[in-house]
C-alpha cells in the first residue's frame, strides 16, 4: 500500500507541475546536460558575467610547490561508487575503473567525510594519512602535471565535491602539514567559476552544488566578494528548483541529496553566524523534509527510489536528515561536531 501511495504522490507531482510532457522535457534536458557537458561561459546570465569580468573574486598562486609526504607506504581500503579501492600516496591517480563513477569518486575525497562522520575526532594516524593522500593528489595534478579539462577529475561536479570535502577537513584539522590545501582550494575555486553548470538548455541540481561549495569556501575564508556572488548564484539556481515541496529532479534520491547540500550550507552558516543564509534556506529545508518523507517507510527504515539514483551518497548516510531515530554507521552530527 505504501508503494502505491508513493507512485500516486509522484504522478500527482508530475501532473500538477504542468503536464507529463514537462516531465519528459526535464528528463531530456537532464540527459543533454549530463552527457554532453556543454556548460559554457557564454551561457552565464549577464549579471554573473558582469561580476566575473570586472572583479577578481579569488587570488591564487600561479605555481604550486611539491609537498612532503610523511608516510609514502601507508595504505587503506575505501569504497568508491561501486567497488573498493586500496588507497596509498603511491596510487596511480589515472587508475582505470570499469565504472567511470568510481574514477570520479576517487577524486572527490568523499571517504574523508565518511571518516569524520564515524568518530568524535580523527586519530593522528588518520589525519596524517589524509594529509598524505591530499599531498599526493596535489603533487600529481598541480605540480607534476597540468590541469586537463577533458579529464573527469576536473569536471565541474567533481571539482565541487572535492572542494566541499577537503575544505571541511582543513577546517577541522588545520596544521602546518596541510597549509598547502589553502592554495589547492584557491586554484579549484578559480577554475570552478569558469565551469559553472549553466547550459544553453538551462541548469540542473549540479549548479546548486556549485553554489554550495563556493558559498562554504567564501564563508570559511572570509572572502566577502565571492560570498556575495555565491549567494546570488544559490538564489538563481534554487529559487525555482522546488515546486509544491518537491525538487524538479523527479528523483527521490536526488531530492534527498539536495536536502543534504542545503543542510550543509545551513550548518556551516550557523557556525559562522550567517543568519541571512539560515533564514533563506530554512523554508526550502522544511519543504523538502516534508515531501521527502513520502518516500520513506519509518517502521522499516526503507527509502523508496523513484527516478535517477545518485552515485554520490547513499540514503544510509542521508536519512538522519528526515528521521532522527535512524542510527546509521555514519553520523552527520558527529561530522559537524568535529568542525
Amino acid at each position: 500500500m505504501i508503494n502505491i501511495a508513493e507512485v500516486k504522490c509522484f504522478l500527482k507531482y508530475i501532473i500538477f507541475k504542468e503536464s507529463p510532457f514537462s516531465y519528459l522535457k526535464e528528463m531530456f534536458l537532464k540527459f543533454l546536460n549530463k552527457y554532453l557537458k556543454r556548460g559554457n561561459y557564454e551561457y552565464y546570465p549577464d549579471e554573473f558575467k558582469k561580476i566575473l569580468d570586472n572583479d577578481n573574486l579569488i587570488m591564487e598562486k600561479k605555481e604550486h610547490k611539491e609537498v612532503l609526504i610523511k608516510n609514502i607506504n601507508s595504505i587503506k581500503s575505501i569504497f568508491l561508487a561501486s567497488e573498493h579501492c586500496l588507497l596509498s600516496p603511491k596510487i596511480n591517480w589515472d587508475k582505470m575503473f570499469y565504472d567511470y563513477e568510481d574514477y570520479e569518486a576517487l577524486h572527490r575525497f568523499r571517504w574523508i567525510r565518511y571518516e569524520m562522520s564515524t568518530k568524535d575526532r580523527l586519530s593522528d594516524k588518520s589525519i596524517i594519512f589524509s594529509n598524505d593522500m591530499l599531498a599526493s593528489w596535489h603533487n600529481y595534478h598541480l605540480v607534476h602535471n597540468s590541469i586537463d579539462n577533458s579529464d573527469l577529475a576536473w569536471c565541474s561536479h567533481t571539482i565541487t565535491e572535492r572542494i566541499s570535502n577537503i575544505i571541511l577537513f582543513r577546517r577541522a584539522h588545520k596544521s602546518k602539514d596541510n597549509d598547502f590545501i589553502d592554495e589547492l582550494l584557491a586554484t579549484h575555486i578559480k577554475l570552478l567559476l569558469t565551469k559553472l553548470e549553466i547550459f544553453k538548455s538551462g541548469h540542473g541540481n549540479h549548479l546548486i552544488n556549485n553554489a554550495r561549495s563556493l558559498l562554504i569556501y567564501s564563508i570559511i575564508y572570509k572572502n566577502t566578494k565571492l560570498e556575495k556572488f555565491a549567494f546570488r548564484l544559490l538564489r538563481y539556481s534554487l529559487d525555482d528548483f522546488i515546486y509544491n515541496d518537491y525538487s524538479i529532479d523527479y528523483s527521490s534520491h536526488y531530492q534527498l541529496l539536495l536536502l543534504f547540500w542545503l543542510n550543509d550550507i545551513y550548518r556551516i552558516s550557523e557556525i559562522y553566524n550567517k543568519d541571512i543564509y539560515c533564514n533563506y534556506l530554512s523554508k526550502f529545508i522544511t519543504s523538502l523534509k516534508k515531501s521527502t518523507l513520502n518516500f520513506y517507510i519509518p517502521n522499516t527504515q526503507k527509502f523508496i527510489f523513484v527516478g535517477d539514483i545518485s552515485p554520490d551518497y547513499p540514503p544510509s548516510y542521508l536519512l538522519q536528515l528526515i528521521d532522527i531515530n535512524y542510527k546509521p554507521k555514519y553520523s552527520q552530527e558527529k561530522f559537524y561536531d568535529n568542525l
